[in-house]
């Protein structure tokens, strides 16, 4: 494959990602003036629940066919793997989606407590239901290589549900229903598209051989990919039945911005792991990796950076971007962005173990929601949505040293300067905690003053420090090859 094509597609990529996020973030202002903490937390459950859904109905099967995809050179043999993992994928989602249907009174309503299920759940579930077909379309769009018709589809889908929401919520004032609404004709009219535009290039029927290979790959990333949404979707519901839907609005603008540091780790996980498995390959002395230790480190110091940026100054955006009703939702911010520091380093830890130890990481991924549950029961009780927060940071840091232990005992060759990292990390976290004296100042223009001499300081210092593993960490995000 090109570089140049490779190049083009991870571009389109990203500007995707950026597209969707960035933008669902400047919309604050719209979504908070017309719904209320109560109508926003609604929506944010829904959302995390019919994502765990989304993740049941794929059962990790559109992984198997980007791997499948390539085993076949000829075009008939890739129709078949697509054909077969396409209807697999529907008749497990049409049994899941009716499942919990019927049986919305044992499943969904203790997880949505306080929400109707017709029509707000009925619908959502609906959609789900539908999308898993576009979403195989555009994953075969990216193993093909057609980069440009997949972002066409993604801005397309992604134009057109912002344009149906601000309608529903400007001209119509249909609230969290509007927005239900909106995606379910967006899924509707997204899944009528990809039975036009991708069935003409499967052969829908169901190989066995191909069925059981597909099941054998997926299976064991199942629990790696439900861990993530689980973990969301449990901080939603727990707040939810202990202290409220309100809470659940108020935490869901803490995460828009903690969101920000998530997009700057992927950003540099994605740019990390193929320098990282190209390395681990030609299996050399210790000495080789001092490069990847003195990236991952400035990494590390670069999204605790980020995380004091986005602390301090997010009460003065929330002010400017929301409603009053949403002020205080300031305060879990600084343990969401730590949180999302600390998955961060999770990255850089575990990335060996995808290699040949991936049971581990199933270990590793399932232990965090357990503990994120444990935390979550304990915490929010007594602080709210802040103790969500604090449940996701400690969940996060012991996410991110049980992959350091096994790293460590696992691939002993590789060895990261962890005290160093974990360091950083306590001192900023500490640094950022200063967010709650600052916010006591009663004078708006002293308090803003003090936070930009404060952070400028601290900015300032970092780049004079670092100012030689920032080269390298430069040269490599913007290598050319």
């Amino acid at each position: 494959m090109a570089i140049n094509k490779i190049l083009k597609n991870s571009s389109l990529y990203t500007f995707c990602a950026l597209l969707q996020k960035g933008t669902g973030f400047l919309l604050l202002p719209i979504y908070t003036t017309y719904l209320r903490p109560k109508d926003y937390g609604t929506m944010n459950l829904i959302t995390s629940i019919t994502g765990f859904l989304s993740i049941l109905f794929l059962v990790s099967l559109h992984g198997a066919a980007a791997r499948y995809h390539f085993k076949y050179v000829k075009i008939k043999g890739q129709a078949v793997v697509w054909g077969t993992i396409l209807l697999m994928v529907f008749f497990n989602s049409m049994f899941w989606g009716l499942f919990f249907i019927l049986f919305h009174d044992f499943f969904l309503t203790p997880l949505a407590e306080g929400i109707s299920f017709y029509p707000l759940l009925l619908l959502a579930i609906l959609g789900t239901m539908l999308s898993p077909l576009y979403l195989l379309y555009q994953q075969w769009l990216q193993c093909i290589q057609d980069g440009t018709k997949y972002t066409l589809n993604l801005i397309s889908n992604f134009l057109l549900q912002v344009s149906l929401n601000l309608l529903m919520l400007i001209v119509f004032h249909q609230g969290v229903f509007g927005m239900i609404l909106s995606s379910f004709i967006v899924s509707v009219i997204f899944f009528v598209y990809s039975i036009i535009s991708f069935l003409p290039h499967v052969t829908l029927l169901i190989n066995k051989k191909m069925a059981v290979s597909a099941m054998k790959y997926s299976i064991p990333l199942i629990p790696h990919s439900v861990s993530g949404y689980l973990s969301v979707m449990l901080d939603r519901v727990l707040l939810n039945r202990i202290v409220g839907i309100q809470q659940v609005g108020l935490y869901g603008i803490a995460n828009q911005f903690g969101n920000i540091l998530n997009l700057v780790t992927s950003s540099i996980n994605q740019a990390f792991t193929p320098w990282l498995y190209q390395k681990l390959e030609k299996k050399d002395e210790s000495l080789s990796y001092e490069p990847i230790y003195k990236f991952a480190e400035i990494s590390n110091v670069l999204c605790c950076l980020a995380a004091l940026l986005i602390t301090m100054f997010s009460p003065e955006l929330i002010q400017l971007m929301t409603t009053e009703e949403f002020y205080s939702s300031w305060q879990p911010i600084v343990f969401i962005t730590f949180g999302y520091v600390l998955n961060g380093l999770y990255f850089f830890f575990s990335k060996s173990l995808f290699l040949s130890y991936t049971k581990y990481v199933m270990i590793i991924s399932l232990s965090t929601v357990f503990l994120n549950f444990i935390f979550n029961i304990i915490l929010i009780p007594h602080y709210n949505y802040i103790g969500a927060g604090l449940s996701f940071l400690l969940s996060q840091f012991v996410s991110s040293m049980l992959a350091l232990i096994l790293s460590m005992k696992l691939v002993p060759y590789l060895r990261y300067h962890w005290k160093k990292m974990y360091l950083t990390c306590v001192v900023f976290f500490l640094l950022c905690t200063m967010i709650f004296f600052l916010q006591l100042i009663d004078n708006w223009g002293l308090r803003l003053m003090l936070k930009i001499i404060f952070t400028h300081s601290i900015v300032g210092a970092i780049f004079y420090l670092y100012r030689d593993s920032l080269r390298l960490f430069k040269n490599q995000i913007f290598k050319k090859k």
